[in-house]
């Protein structure tokens, strides 16, 4: 039964050996320190994935995911545990939407909406109830505040409405 087992891990190998050999990970010190700070994996030529270490602790803090040659999605571990805590998703190398964890419960807690890579809506569960309970909206390049909705006693509906805020929104946190 040993050898059996044996002959089929070998023989799986054997057949799944052209698909390691076509991954690769180049190693990079780009901050020339002489410990390496990023790791570019590839799946034959193709680039699908880089890490970083931004603070040199060995541990990688961000991961950027590569289709096609542009950046997809990008995930960053702000407190060390592992983790992803913010989360951006990009089409055609513009960010269209972000979500974070600002206190580190693994679940997220702010989402940020963007048109044509330009923030524009803000969403927050500021008591971290997992339902949203502040809108801000922006204008002017994403820069300038310009209307915002709170539901500041966090029973579910707004009680307080300033600015330019649209009549209904659509976009809900994901």
């Amino acid at each position: 039964m040993r050898r059996a087992a044996g002959f089929f891990i070998l023989l799986n190998l054997f057949l799944a050996g052209p698909a390691f050999a076509q991954q690769r990970v180049e190693v990079k010190d780009t901050d020339g320190n002489g410990k390496p700070d990023e790791w570019r994996f590839y799946e034959g030529d193709t680039l699908v994935r880089i890490e970083r270490d931004r603070d040199g602790d060995g541990r990688r803090e961000v991961t950027l995911f590569v289709e096609n040659g542009k950046p997809v999605r990008s995930e960053v571990d702000r407190n060390g545990d592992g983790k992803p805590d913010v989360i951006l998703w990009m089409k055609n190398g513009q960010v269209q939407r972000e979500s974070a964890d600002t206190n580190f419960d693994g679940k997220p807690d702010v989402w940020i909406y963007y048109t044509n890579g330009i923030k524009d809506l803000t969403i927050m569960d500021k008591n971290h109830d997992g339902r949203p309970d502040a809108w801000f909206y922006y204008g002017e390049g994403g820069l300038k505040l310009v209307g915002l909705v709170m539901d500041e006693n966090f029973d579910g509906q707004p009680d307080r409405k300033s600015g330019s805020v649209p009549e209904k929104e659509d976009r809900t946190p994901w």
